[in-house]
C-alpha cells in the first residue's frame, strides 16, 4: 500500500478503495455513511480540503496531514466528520500564518490526534471535543462562534488563551486541560477537571 496516500473502508471494515490523493479518498468517504478514511502515509496538500457532505471518520493512523500555505480542512454545514488517531502521533497541521488548521461549519467530533497551527480549530457549527490535543501559536487553540462541548483533551496556545468564546456562542466545558479562557458571552464550566492557567 506504499503507493497510496489513504484508503476508505465501510462501517464493517470492508475496503472501498485505495487512493493516491487525499482529495480522492475524501470524495469516496463522503459518499458512504459511517465509512472510515485512513491515512496510509504522511500527506502534504497544497489547498484546503473541503468536506462538503457525508458522515464519516478520518483516522490519522499516526500520520501527518499538512498544508504549508493554508488551512487543512474546511468542514461545510452538511458534513459530519469525526477525527481519531488509532496509532498515536497523528497530526493535522497548517504552517500558514493567521490561519486555523481546521475550520468547521458542520459537525466535528474529535476523539484523538493532534491539531497544530497558528490557529487551531475555528468552530462555527457544532464541535464535540472528547480527546486529543490542539496546539496553536498566535491565536486561540479553539475559537468558538457556534456550539461546543469539551469533554477531555488538551487545549493550549503560545500567545493566547486555549479557548475564545465569541458573542452569542455557547461553550460547555466538562473536562480537559485548558490553557486559559477568553469569554465574550456564555462559557459554562460544568467540571473542575480543567486547568485555568491564565
Amino acid at each position: 500500500l506504499s503507493n497510496y496516500a489513504a484508503k476508505a473502508t465501510d462501517e464493517d471494515g470492508n475496503l472501498i478503495g485505495n487512493y493516491k490523493t487525499f482529495a480522492d479518498a475524501v470524495t469516496a468517504a463522503q459518499e458512504i455513511e459511517y465509512s472510515t478514511l485512513t491515512l496510509l502515509d504522511d500527506i502534504t496538500v497544497t489547498k484546503e480540503q473541503k468536506i462538503k457532505s457525508g458522515k464519516f471518520t478520518l483516522d490519522l493512523n499516526g500520520k501527518t496531514l499538512l498544508n504549508e500555505i493554508g488551512g487543512v480542512l474546511y468542514i461545510r454545514s452538511d458534513a459530519d466528520l469525526t477525527i481519531e488517531d488509532s496509532s498515536g502521533g497523528g497530526t493535522i497541521e497548517s504552517q500558514h500564518d493567521a490561519c486555523d488548521s481546521i475550520y468547521n461549519e458542520g459537525k466535528l467530533t474529535v476523539e484523538s490526534g493532534i491539531v497544530k497551527g497558528d490557529g487551531g480549530i475555528g468552530n462555527y457549527g457544532t464541535l464535540i471535543f472528547n480527546g486529543g490535543t490542539v496546539e496553536s501559536v498566535t491565536y486561540e487553540a479553539i475559537s468558538n462562534g457556534g456550539t461546543a462541548g469539551i469533554y477531555g483533551g488538551n487545549l493550549k496556545s503560545e500567545k493566547r488563551a486555549g479557548i475564545e468564546n465569541r458573542d452569542s456562542a455557547t461553550f460547555n466545558i466538562y473536562g480537559g486541560e485548558i490553557d486559559g479562557i477568553t469569554d465574550r458571552k456564555s462559557t459554562r464550566l460544568n467540571s473542575s477537571h480543567y486547568s485555568r492557567s491564565r
